[in-house]
């Protein structure tokens, strides 16, 4: 055979079979299909909520009274509010509960607490006591209150005023005046004659607050009380009638307590009210000289908020203006004008006012 004839019989053989001399010959499959990352075309959200629920409100039952304090709001709030009552031991200062050592009591009409609880405890003031001199200082920012037991004058800022009833001790404690105390420390006093209660603030008492009563000098409740509005019912002469009290005595060597000794009650002198708008007055507890003046008739509620009309003294004893004045309970009083630093008056009752 031919030699081209037989080499092209081997290369047919080799590209037919892969083998060559019995040996297979393997090549790698070539792919034509790419992957790729699949593309997401939807796209996801926070969903949003439209419903939107509230706590659900009950109705008011409008037979509810309302019991909302006075001082709800912080602004008026008092910084000083005390409330007691004729014979309990316990009293309410701020909004704590405080036992007092000796209840309050009256003594001719008016309140008697102990000295160190109605100073210290209730209106936060200093106190200091002179044992020998048996005399009790109370001391509230600028004013300054001097009460010697046993005597019926006290000093506020220096000047004598008069107490309507003498300090005194009781068991070792010391009472003093309640009214007299707290209005001259620059605080108001209210009395509630139907509950025997009396509340002592910083913030003055409105007219729904205060009550008609002989302790509440302040009135300011003229719904049970006509006042005297014939002014001329006051012309004429009346006398002057200082009401019993009690001296304490006193051990020299221990300074206790011994007895007492009963003041009885007498004249102290005069007033003539002119209808000319003069008058004359004389007071025993002042001296044996008759003053002669001018008068007025009070301002609307001038007399410590009082529904009455009164005659002002002007100038009168003391060169103080002093109030013929009628109570809630028909009795005339005297009045004498406690001035303080703005020009206001705290009216101070001094005695009652009779005609023979």
């Amino acid at each position: 055979m031919h030699k081209k004839t037989i080499c092209l019989l081997i290369v047919l053989m080799v590209l037919t079979t892969n083998t060559v001399f019995g040996t297979e010959l393997w090549s790698q499959p070539t792919y034509t299909e790419v992957w790729s990352e699949p593309t997401y075309t939807e796209t996801w959200s926070e969903p949003t909520y439209t419903d939107i629920w509230t706590d659900p409100v009950e109705p008011i039952p409008w037979d509810i009274p309302d019991l909302t304090p006075a001082w709800e709001e912080e602004a008026s709030k008092p910084s000083t509010y005390v409330k007691l009552q004729i014979g309990n031991k316990t009293a309410l200062v701020q909004d704590k509960n405080i036992e007092l050592d000796v209840p309050p009591i009256t003594i001719n009409g008016r309140t008697m607490v102990p000295v160190r609880f109605l100073g210290e405890e209730a209106l936060k003031a200093r106190v200091d006591w002179d044992n020998y001199a048996q005399k009790a200082t109370l001391t509230l920012e600028d004013k300054k209150v001097e009460l010697v037991v046993g005597k019926s004058v006290g000093l506020v800022n220096g000047k004598e005023i008069p107490l309507d009833v003498p300090v005194t001790k009781i068991d070792g404690r010391v009472l003093v005046p309640l009214r007299f105390v707290s209005e001259n420390l620059g605080l108001y006093v209210n009395y509630i004659d139907a509950t025997k209660t009396i509340e002592i603030s910083d913030k003055a008492f409105t007219v729904a607050d205060a009550s008609t009563s002989n302790e509440n000098i302040g009135v300011a409740d003229d719904t049970d009380f006509e006042p005297i509005t014939d002014f001329e019912k006051l012309y004429g002469t009346w006398y002057i009638w200082t009401a019993s009290s009690a001296t304490n005595l006193y051990y020299k060597d221990t300074g206790n307590y011994a007895t007492h000794e009963l003041n009885m009650g007498a004249d102290q002198g005069k007033i003539v009210i002119n209808k000319d708008g003069t008058y004359t007055m004389t007071h025993s507890a002042w001296g044996t000289e008759q003053v002669e003046g001018k008068w007025r008739l009070s301002y609307p509620r001038e007399i410590n908020g009082e529904p009455i009309m009164a005659i002002v003294l002007l100038n009168g004893i003391t060169n103080s203006d002093w109030a013929v004045a009628p109570s809630t309970t028909g009795k005339i009083r005297l009045l004498s004008a406690y001035r303080w630093a703005d020009g206001s008056a705290t009216w101070i009752i001094d005695s009652e006012l009779y005609r023979k």
